[in-house]
């Protein structure tokens, strides 16, 4: 992974081109996203030209704001303006050194020079476009404002007004946008008198077109209808999600709630004997709630959840325990799948089990964080008489293709 990261970074510098965007980019974001985080360089030989590489963590990730400031100082850059942010890092032979810095919104800076000099290149370059702007001597500006011109969904409301709204209110706006599929949709009944909420989290996933940054150059499938295609699905690798248009995109106000990882998850829905399944990837979005009281975490994650599904991005919620109640995503069952992830696998047997052993802590209404839900114990229960053993052993012999 690092050569091929600094392969790219060193042809640009040596040849004093663009950044290749399929090159690097690819390479980079999946090297970070993967959660490497060296700290320590590595040595290495690469052609006997490379002396270095390392993906290094600092106390701050570069920010367009940060671009936009740096270029200001012009031509009195120094590396020690750099010093600050996340990145990876590369020297070579020839007492050079390249930077590249990876920036939400699509972008990323490339940065070059002389070790006992100053940076003599530095470029702001978009992941979906060949383009770039010369840091040194360009319009930063105005090359982020043509680039960044993408415009979030027209919810309607603001979020303060879904939640000032009763529950009655709430379901009128639905209908009113015809959101009325039961099976995708569902308004969140406000709090009752002595319920709260113990799980301030919550996860919600949206359609992913819009939120991913394209590395391949070729057209990216993110839904299939036959298990057969499920490898043509899209890689993680192939893509990084633009976590800061997700961000904008869901709308959640800052001081309530924190969206902590932006990532992608693979479902798959079972459908009738004769009919195609539905396979999708999707942009999977990790939310907390920063507050602490349980009562306003309650009213707090019943608006959170009807104001999302306002987005017309909005593909469903997680399966999820709200207001003292366990509340399944309104999506298809599928047989076997005990703990409600999209698929069946040894986890939903392992569930049952742990369900039915430990009730306390695994059963519905658990204290663990992963228990049983109302929709987890359907879904479990393969032969309609009740969730039993019977039933894990059933799950084991299906994926060992015994029944």
């Amino acid at each position: 992974m690092k050569r091929r990261i600094l392969a790219a970074i060193v042809a640009a510098m040596c040849f004093g081109s663009v950044v290749p965007v399929n090159a690097i980019a690819e390479t980079a974001a999946q090297s970070l996203q993967t959660g490497e985080t060296e700290k320590n360089t590595m040595a290495t030989d690469i052609n006997s030209t490379i002396k270095d590489i390392g993906v290094f963590e600092k106390s701050e990730k570069m920010t367009l704001d940060d671009v936009i400031e740096l270029s200001k100082k012009g031509d009195e850059l120094t590396w020690s303006d750099f010093e600050a942010y996340n990145g990876i890092k590369s020297g070579t032979p020839f007492d050079m050194l390249a930077y590249l810095y990876l920036i939400d919104e699509g972008y990323y800076l490339s940065v070059s020079g002389a070790v006992d000099g100053a940076p003599d290149k530095v470029q702001l370059c978009h992941y979906n476009q060949n383009i770039s702007v010369d840091v040194l001597t360009g319009d930063v500006e105005a090359f982020i404002a043509e680039y960044s011109n993408y415009e979030l969904p027209d919810i309607g409301y603001t979020f303060d007004e879904i939640y000032n709204m009763t529950e009655d209110e709430v379901r009128t706006v639905f209908n009113e946008k015809g959101l009325t599929d039961t099976e995708k949709y569902h308004v969140y009944p406000q709090r009752n008198g002595n319920t709260a909420v113990n799980n301030n989290s919550m996860t919600v996933l949206l359609y992913p077109e819009n939120y991913m940054i394209n590395l391949t150059g070729h057209e990216l499938v993110s839904h299939v209808i036959d298990m057969n295609d499920k490898d043509k699905l899209f890689k993680n690798s192939d893509i990084v999600w633009d976590s800061d248009k997700v961000k904008k995109s869901l709308g959640l106000p800052k001081e309530y709630f924190d969206v902590y990882d932006v990532s992608s998850m693979t479902v798959t829905k079972s459908a009738p004997e004769g009919e195609d399944p539905d396979i999708r990837k999707y942009c999977e979005c990790s939310i907390r709630c920063k507050s602490e009281d349980k009562d306003k975490i309650a009213d707090l994650r019943r608006a959170a959840l009807n104001y999302i599904q306002l987005n017309p991005d909005f593909a469903l919620v997680y399966p999820e325990t709200y207001g003292g109640e366990n509340v399944s995503t309104p999506v298809k069952s599928l047989k076997g799948d005990a703990n409600c992830d999209g698929q069946v696998d040894l986890s939903d047997a392992v569930m049952i089990m742990q369900a039915l052993a430990n009730p306390d802590k695994y059963g519905i209404g658990g204290t663990a964080e992963y228990h049983l839900t109302e929709q987890g114990k359907l879904n479990g229960d393969m032969n309609g008489d009740g969730l039993t053993v019977g039933d894990a052993q059933a799950i084991q012999k299906m994926l060992l293709g015994l029944e």
